[in-house]
């Protein structure tokens, strides 16, 4: 079985307790979501649910990215090696495997046979307008030169043949829409639901080229693409379910709010349309969602994916920084550096780097090495006593910021770096620190 399979995944990772098979029956509209959010919450573990109202034989999975853990026992690395082998993926990125016709038994319909409420999407959030496929997949072409593009975006069942789909200006998937709109022509598009984590990892990174390129490099292997019925879209081959279709460059309709990575709500909203021309669906399919505003949405949306470009920009600075992280409870507004300096002000040129990493980034503080940034205690503690805000604090105003940030007006924020190192030999910095015996296990017989 190819590990690019979705269910080999899923099979390991029920071996390995880090997912949870629900068999009680669950409604869509809520139900399913509270379940989920509940379990990852109490638990911090995947979800697969298998007795669903209305869809005989398909299942849900939820939260298969939520966890760094996770994500590595995916991608069959050691945790502290992960950010590291997401740079190398980006360096080396191996191109997909194409073949020119379908592989694999699926059933397809198309044309006036479409039903989009066949498929199980959930309703999520209390406030969410109705249901949204979240941790869909938009397939799309260059017009320009032909490569491929895979990225996430909103979209909101209508009816039974259309989603709504939100294109954020600035995103590829805008270049080609306009490009659509110049020539007046829709675009087509496909939506693949139901992929390996290091696909959906690779379309959540910035990235130039095919983001297949960098899932083949996480998986030591090509990926397996083959194109569209009705288009010369590629698509992964061992994708769950594949939506083909085309979106109006033009027309928008009314979509949201829907919960978003911030932990706010999405506000209403005019986006784009896009009709459903044909659904392809594995042998008991496996429909994949992400909560909105849940933990692998902050993990997918702010944090994980863009991490490598963080750690790069830093790097740039000193190849000393020995890591980065992007706190999901800081909804990718925040990003740590952990970094031992030997000069005064040499911390902040590394934050300054790291601010400029990603526009959404308003926060950047800087650690020693000694300090857990996976440990929010710890990180407090630096903060308050290593840091002189009189002078290791510099507050930054009037720049680009996140649209989803509450705080921005019109497009700009308030950014901060915040110094909290200390420098070797700094007096009244001695750390209180005891070592635990290596035998320990032997004083609690």
């Amino acid at each position: 079985m190819s590990q690019q399979n979705l269910k080999g995944l899923v099979e390991k990772l029920a071996q390995h307790g880090d997912l949870i098979e629900i068999s009680q029956p669950v409604n869509l509209s809520h139900g399913l979501a509270n379940v989920a959010h509940a379990i990852e919450e109490r638990y911090g573990v995947a979800t697969l649910f298998h007795n669903l109202e209305e869809h005989q034989g398909a299942s849900v999975l939820s939260g298969l990215a939520s966890t760094y853990g996770r994500v590595a026992f995916s991608l069959g690395v050691d945790l502290p090696v992960l950010k590291r082998r997401l740079v190398e993926a980006l360096k080396e990125p191996r191109r997909p495997s194409y073949h020119k016709e379908d592989f694999l038994d699926r059933a397809t319909v198309s044309g006036g046979d479409v039903d989009l409420l066949e498929v199980p999407i959930p309703t999520h959030a209390p406030g969410d307008a109705g249901p949204y496929i979240t941790a869909g997949i938009v397939a799309a072409r260059d017009p320009e030169t032909g490569r491929m593009n895979y990225s996430y975006h909103r979209m909101l069942r209508l009816d039974a043949t259309h989603l709504s789909i939100m294109i954020n200006p600035g995103r590829h998937l805008d270049d080609y829409r306009r490009a659509a709109e110049k020539e007046g022509s829709t675009m087509a598009v496909a939506v693949v639901i139901g992929v390996h984590p290091a696909i959906m990892l690779a379309a959540a990174m910035r990235y130039a080229g095919d983001e297949l390129e960098i899932a083949g490099n996480l998986l030591h292997e090509p990926i397996e693409a083959i194109p569209c019925l009705r288009s010369d879209i590629l698509v992964p081959a061992f994708s769950e379910y594949i939506l083909e279709g085309q979106i109006d460059p033009v027309d928008r309709v009314e979509e949201g709010p829907m919960g978003e990575f911030t932990g706010l709500y999405g506000a209403k909203s005019q986006e784009y349309l896009l009709e459903i021309t044909s659904i392809s669906r594995r042998p008991d399919p496996i429909y994949q969602t992400i909560l909105p505003a849940g933990k692998e949405h902050r993990m997918l949306g702010s944090t994980l994916p863009r991490e490598p470009l963080l750690l790069n920009a830093a790097l740039q600075i000193s190849s000393e920084v020995k890591d980065v992280y992007i706190p999901p409870y800081g909804s990718g507004f925040l990003a740590v550096v952990v970094f031992d300096p030997n000069y005064e002000g040499e911390a902040k040129n590394v934050a300054l780097a790291a601010l400029s990493a990603y526009s959404t980034i308003k926060s950047v503080i800087v650690v020693n090495s000694d300090i857990n940034v996976y440990d929010p205690e710890e990180l407090i503690w630096a903060v308050l006593t290593r840091a002189n805000l009189n002078k290791d604090l510099s507050i930054l105003p009037h720049l680009l910021g996140h649209p989803m940030d509450p705080t921005a007006v019109e497009g700009l924020v308030t950014k901060s770096v915040l110094d909290a190192t200390q420098l070797p030999g700094q007096a009244g910095f001695d750390r209180v620190v005891y070592e635990h015996p290596a035998d320990l296990d032997k004083y609690l017989q």
